[in-house]
């Protein structure tokens, strides 16, 4: 759901029906409520806290996904534009059933999630303790021109894991993790068509109620893990590569699966004007080469180098780094 800060209060949402039941609930294994400023942190059972509303560099829940913000507008009618945030955090992560597969249908679980968010936003707006001791920031309300919706919430729900295919290569732990002594040298893959750069960053699952925030290398992602063994006409473009659990959770942020979709797309191509099926290229070194030329030509990034790891970096200085 998109939340604006308006500049004088407004009226509360009506109390929701599982208000009560979510504003009481503990996270399992975390021994915190949801509704709080709590949130997973590194580590199994680690939780850390972030502001509700900040400034200067501290991090908070506000800018962490803010859209719109105030100083970037000029001033219309004497008054600051309100300022906008997208609410996709940790408080309202549903996590009781899964979207397929459980004991509910697929509306069931959409409805709850919805829910979820409406309890959250009347916690808000009510019973969150301010930083200034007061209770609750009556002047949060829902923004339904931002997203196209008639409620202000977003036309499809965020799923943050998909089923993955079974690929000629799978991407996993043990291939991008950080291992505490060259973290900033690149996991180099010769195969790679998708350079990306993510924490492991797992919210509690349904399943197991854990979570786990893992530092790791900048990676690379091989082209095997765009085509199942299984079918040679196929290429998986999104949150269904080939790759575990775990690094599914580092590969599945917007910049990289932006870059998943136009490798992917590069290679589709690739196959209709060759032409060659997917499986073929995935086990042909040459073939491979061909399609990294390709990508490269429109402007992916299919490795590391020194110049891109310092660009993310900024005034940050390694020597890690070795180019391959």
């Amino acid at each position: 759901m998109a939340l604006k800060q308006c500049h004088a209060p407004e009226p509360t949402i009506s109390k929701p029906a599982q208000y009560d039941f979510w504003a009481a609930y503990t996270l399992p294994h975390y021994n915190y409520k949801l509704f709080s400023n709590n949130l997973p942190g590194h580590g199994r059972g680690k939780a850390m806290q972030l502001p509700f509303f900040g400034s200067g560099q501290t991090l908070d829940l506000w800018r962490y996904r803010r859209v719109v913000s105030a100083r970037n507008w000029q001033l219309i009618s004497g008054q600051p534009r309100e300022e906008i945030s997208l609410i996709n955090w940790a408080q309202n992560d549903y996590g009781l059933q899964p979207l397929l597969d459980g004991q509910f249908t697929e509306d069931a679980v959409l409805t709850a999630a919805r829910e979820l968010s409406l309890c959250l936003l009347h916690w808000l707006q009510t019973a969150a303790v301010r930083d200034d001791g007061g209770i609750g920031y009556a002047n949060l309300a829902l923004a339904p021109d931002v997203l196209g919706t008639a409620d202000g919430f977003a036309q499809q729900i965020y799923v943050r894991e998909s089923r993955r295919i079974i690929g000629h290569r799978c991407l996993t732990q043990t291939d991008i993790a950080a291992d505490g002594t060259n973290d900033l040298s690149p996991a180099f893959c010769a195969d790679s068509i998708v350079a990306g750069w993510y924490n492991m960053d797992i919210h509690p699952t349904v399943e197991s109620c854990h979570g786990v925030n893992a530092k790791v290398r900048p990676f690379e992602i091989p082209l095997g893990c765009f085509v199942p063994r299984d079918c040679d006409n196929l290429i998986a473009a999104c949150k269904n590569i080939s790759v575990t659990h775990v690094v599914s959770a580092a590969t599945r942020v917007h910049p990289i699966e932006w870059a998943i979709g136009e490798a992917a797309g590069v290679l589709a191509a690739y196959c209709v004007q060759s032409p060659v099926n997917a499986g073929a290229v995935a086990q042909s070194p040459a073939e491979i080469t061909a399609v990294q030329a390709a990508i490269t030509a429109v402007g992916g990034h299919i490795h590391w180098d020194a110049g891109a790891l310092q660009r993310v970096l900024g005034n940050k200085k390694t020597n890690a780094f070795k180019p391959k």
